[in-house]
């Protein structure tokens, strides 16, 4: 996301059924999104959300983000544009920021239906 041709932000997206495991290849994952420190509190994590799920380029049935349980900016924009909790927990593991799913796990998963 650009704002008078200045950086503030942008949104990750893969095809589900891999690295999420609640996922299957008919959803999309969110994550990370970002937003420049100095853009935060004007919306733009929101308006990045939203533009990423009404244009994206893949055909999806549901679409997945994991927020860290501590992260209540993001669990407020999530819940905003429409996530709603999906009821599992995940860890984040190693360098390869692998998604291991465990019940007391520091991280939440939303979920999000295009219907």
């Amino acid at each position: 996301l650009a704002v008078d041709g200045e950086f503030v932000g942008y949104c990750v997206v893969t095809p589900g059924g891999r690295r999420l495991s609640v996922s299957t290849k008919k959803d999309i994952v969110l994550g990370p999104y970002f937003v420049m420190p100095q853009n935060r509190g004007k919306g733009y994590a929101k308006m990045v959300v939203k533009m990423t799920l009404e244009h994206c380029s893949y055909d999806y049935e549901c679409a997945f983000d994991w927020i860290h349980e501590t992260n209540i900016p993001s669990i407020k924009t999530s819940e905003a544009c429409g996530f709603v909790r999906e009821g599992h927990r995940l860890n984040v593991v190693g360098f390869m920021r692998k998604l291991v799913l465990n019940d007391k796990g520091d991280n939440i998963i939303f979920k999000y239906s295009k219907q």
